[in-house]
């Protein structure tokens, strides 16, 4: 399969990469919109893309993947390493485990890195799977957790916004 050579936008169905560098250079940024998803599809992209702009539930015909998932079992640390919502927005999947940020080796390990932007809008967590949070959150108006798990790495996870876990 061919990289991405520039961003790319899903706007509608689901965009599931085919390797780690199925998204192109790391100065690429994909756009999720209503009605899209991004699949991981168990691989590991933090790498390679820097910053995804999601928002929305996701399509359709993958209600439990949200806008941006991973749809594969395995465990895929560090999977995405940016994301900003442009709207309220959904993250899930029912594979395995996968990761929103990274450990910054070189940032003083007292001070949070954020890769998770808000906008002030508010992110909710579907389907099964296993969600970690390897970094901080600014400016998230709230989290829901509506399915799976989502372990928190960090103090500011969540954000300063409330914290709500329903059933499932």
């Amino acid at each position: 399969p061919r990289p991405l050579v520039a961003g790319h936008e899903a706007g509608e169905g689901v965009l599931r990469a085919g390797n780690n560098l199925a998204l192109g250079a790391v100065a690429n940024s994909i756009t999720v919109g209503n009605g899209g998803a991004l699949d991981i599809n168990g691989r590991t992209l933090q790498g390679y893309t820097q910053h995804i702009f999601i928002t929305g539930t996701g399509a359709a015909s993958t209600p439990t993947l949200g806008a941006l998932g991973n749809g594969l079992g395995g465990q895929f640390l560090d999977a995405i390493r940016d994301i900003e919502l442009t709207g309220d927005a959904t993250v899930g999947g029912d594979g395995g485990r996968w990761d929103i940020g990274r450990i910054d080796f070189n940032a003083d390990p007292s001070v949070t890195v954020d890769h998770i932007t808000g906008n002030g809008f508010v992110l909710t967590k579907v389907g099964t799977s296993y969600l970690g949070l390897l970094t901080g959150a600014s400016n998230l108006a709230g989290f829901v957790a509506n399915g799976g798990i989502v372990a928190p790495h960090e103090n500011t996870s969540f954000g300063a916004g409330p914290v709500t876990v329903n059933a499932g």
